[in-house]
């Protein structure tokens, strides 16, 4: 199985199309109107949680393979000096540049990414990755999804699927197929 954006949009709309002609048993006409609702903003909030989990694993790809090829142009530039921020804050020189990078905060990543498309002026683009900074975001989520949403309450800003598609065939187009 591929972990496209999308295949992973594929399966929601094959999940919400199922749980429509999917029948409960001994359940009235309310109660089932209820239960799939709830199922559909689940699986909703599930995918999200995916195309999210993509997303971050692109960028970290993306600055690592920058950061070991020592890429000199582009994003690529500031993502190294990124590295170099990293190594020289946290004096991890007794490991390879690119061991001791692959730490850095996915938080920083974002920003240095939003820093490079400032200077573009590529409004779209910077926009996208500000909503992305708000889902990682420490009370954001991303980590209230991961890490603990039946204990602590939701965020302000929850995702919404079609916004969120749209950002990934920006990011896809612009960033990841283009450097």
């Amino acid at each position: 199985m591929d972990f496209t954006y999308k295949s992973i949009l594929h399966d929601y709309e094959l999940l919400k199309k199922t749980l429509d002609n999917y029948h409960f048993n001994y359940l009235t006409q309310q109660e089932i109107s209820a239960k799939k609702s709830a199922l559909k903003e689940q699986l909703a909030l599930d995918t999200c949680f995916k195309l999210l989990t993509k997303l971050e694993a692109d960028f970290r790809t993306l600055f690592n393979n920058s950061v070991e090829f020592k890429v000199k142009k582009g994003l690529g530039k500031f993502y190294n000096e990124l590295c170099d921020e990293h190594r020289l804050r946290k004096h991890c020189y007794n490991q390879t540049r690119s061991a001791c990078c692959r730490h850095v905060r996915f938080e920083d990543i974002l920003a240095t990414t939003i820093k490079f498309y400032n200077e573009g002026e590529d409004r779209a683009l910077i926009l996208s990755c500000q909503t992305l900074q708000h889902y990682f975001a420490r009370i954001g989520f991303r980590n209230w999804y991961a890490h603990g949403r039946y204990f602590k309450h939701k965020p302000k800003i929850m995702p919404k699927l079609a916004e969120l598609k749209l950002i990934c065939d920006l990011l896809h187009a612009k960033v990841f197929t283009a450097t």
